[in-house]
């Protein structure tokens, strides 16, 4: 499984009413001549962060993070950080902060959904039934809140397969991977990819083909 970085647009507007009240952190303090408030930490860090220097950005997310009772934005963009240095351990705890301080928002479940399938993938037998039902579990509740969601689906699909699913429970998938792929435009990748595999695990060979096409000729 590949996983992609999601920057979230500035925050500044967004949160400054919602953060106003619980910051802590001196109004003179800079940060590189930016006043020291979480919404600044935060779009720093973001800067940091799209330029590949995740372990600059992480220091401010962090700061962002101890600014303010519950930032979800930093925690989950500070696991996305750790994720690209290959820290699973730190970006699935800081992810799980996320989902913990905002239990419906589809894009920071679909990440922790995707890290569980990577563990999945990589632990022992034992470990694999509870790791499998929590990312299963998980990753249905960012499709109850998003039904659109494309990093969920891919995850999901990861997992079905990697687990030896039954065919019934893969043409459930499949069904609906197909209503978000059929007749619509911008689908990514990694959702073509997912429709091929299930596609050919099902021994729709023509199908998957042309998904592999599709899968091809359209931006990750």
């Amino acid at each position: 499984m590949s996983f992609h970085r999601t920057l979230i647009p500035s925050l500044a507007l967004a949160l400054l009413v919602h953060l106003a009240g619980a910051l802590h952190v001196p109004a003179q303090e800079d940060v590189d001549g930016a006043p020291a408030n979480a919404v600044a930490f935060f779009d720093q860090a973001q800067d940091l962060h799209e330029k590949g220097k995740f372990d600059e950005a992480i220091k401010l997310y962090n700061k962002a993070i101890g600014s303010v009772a519950e930032f979800p934005e930093a925690e989950y963009q500070r696991g996305d950080a750790y994720l690209s240095l290959g820290n699973i351990e730190e970006s699935e705890k800081s992810i799980r902060l996320a989902v913990a301080h905002r239990a419906d928002w589809s894009l920071a479940l679909a990440k922790l959904g995707e890290i569980l399938v990577r563990r999945h993938s990589l632990a022992s037998p034992t470990d694999a039934v509870a790791i499998r039902a929590e990312a299963s579990d998980v990753l249905k509740r960012a499709i109850l809140s998003d039904t659109g969601s494309f990093p969920a689906y891919a995850a999901l699909v990861d997992l079905q397969l990697g687990s030896n699913e039954t065919d019934s429970v893969l043409r459930t998938t499949l069904a609906s991977v197909k209503r978000l792929t059929d007749g619509k435009s911008k689908v990514p990748a990694s959702i073509w990819s997912a429709r091929a595999a299930l596609e050919d695990r099902l021994k729709i060979r023509v199908a998957s083909r042309v998904s592999i096409a599709a899968a091809l000729t359209t931006d990750p």
